[in-house]
């Protein structure tokens, strides 16, 4: 187990590094399910707070060896700023998938349709909003039908997803617990 200390907040969690090595076998994808860190106001669309920016810095050193191979936003400010610390670290550019004025199960099925065709048998980091993180662990197989509060940033998904079509889900807290 690997210990980390962020903002006060001591916690532990499985070495994500170990997801690198369940997917290298080519027949797991790993998808890692974030909802964007805090944001700053209620406009239409904020960047993350300052609270938000510690997170996403939590996120980065969490994640850092993981493997990650891709990283998928979408078009909002606040996903982007989620990842870019670990996308800065890890030498990769995000991908944005448009889901503003789209039908949010058009939005998924684009999304999965993506990292199936390209980032099969990787890990995969994706940021996304409270609304659509359980259509996407829904669409990838998982049972999750909780609806993600509008206060709660702190979850982490991790669905492994075989090439037989089943899938598993981790659910893991990172960086300083939201109520």
């Amino acid at each position: 187990m690997k210990r980390i200390v962020a903002t006060g907040v001591l916690f532990w969690c499985i070495p994500l590094s170990l997801l690198a090595s369940f997917s290298q076998a080519g027949d797991v994808t790993t998808i890692i399910v974030v909802r964007h860190a805090e944001r700053d106001t209620q406009k239409v669309d904020p960047p993350i707070s300052v609270a938000g920016r510690e997170r996403a810095q939590v996120l980065a050193q969490l994640l850092g060896s993981a493997g990650i191979g891709a990283i998928y936003t979408t078009d909002y400010l606040r996903t982007q700023q989620t990842v870019q610390p670990l996308a800065s670290a890890l030498g990769l550019r995000f991908e944005q998938v448009a889901a503003e004025n789209r039908d949010l199960k058009d939005h998924v099925a684009d999304l999965l349709k993506r990292i199936s065709t390209r980032n099969a048998g990787q890990v995969v980091l994706v940021a996304s909003h409270s609304n659509v993180v359980p259509l996407i662990l829904h669409e990838l197989g998982v049972e999750f039908r909780e609806e993600i509060p509008m206060h709660q940033y702190d979850d982490l998904f991790v669905v492994s997803k075989r090439s037989d079509g089943t899938a598993t889900l981790l659910r893991l807290k990172f960086g300083k617990a939201t109520p």
